[in-house]
């Protein structure tokens, strides 16, 4: 109920899960990198990620 609620709240309607996820991953690594240039200072940064091996290929494109 608390999703829903939040839902109407925020966007006026229901979103789905399925949408939910596909909103998700249809973000890009240049889409962090704009947040994060917006939010943090890049030479007082530091990041750390726990995840599956294949997570180092976006590791290394965030650092460009």
């Amino acid at each position: 109920m608390s999703r829903n609620a939040k839902n109407e709240i925020i966007f006026e309607r229901q979103i789905s899960y399925d949408e939910a996820i596909e909103n998700i991953e249809a973000i890009s690594v240049k889409d962090i990198k704009e947040i994060a240039a917006m939010l943090f200072d890049n030479n007082e940064i530091s990041f750390y990620a726990v995840g599956p091996k294949s997570l180092s290929k976006v590791v290394k494109e965030l650092q460009k």
